[in-house]
């Protein structure tokens, strides 16, 4: 499902120019974005922390899995979240395209 959503992610943005999902996510940001960056990036997020979940509980003990789905998981998908808002955001030298 992940990976779907990430794929809908992707297509917006590379085909659209993020013109549905970039858009929506906007409006609930206190800053302007680039949709099309915003789209990818998400996209970008959903791709690697759907990876990385399969990777834990591909390769890791049972254990680990459920200390990385309670302690680890939400920190990291945050982080690259600030990450994605900060490559997609609008700076003042930027032209309108």
């Amino acid at each position: 499902l992940g990976l779907f959503t990430a794929s809908l992610f992707m297509a917006d943005g590379l085909l659209r120019k993020g013109a549905y999902f970039g858009a929506r996510i906007e409006r609930y940001m206190p800053l302007p974005l680039h949709h099309d960056r915003i789209a990818v990036g998400m996209s970008l997020n959903g791709i690697i922390m759907a990876g990385a979940n399969y990777l834990v509980t591909e390769n890791f003990s049972e254990d680990f899995w459920l200390t990385w789905t309670t302690f680890l998981d939400l920190p990291v998908g945050m982080a690259l979240f600030y990450t994605v808002v900060y490559w997609a955001r609008k700076k003042p030298t930027d032209r309108e395209a």
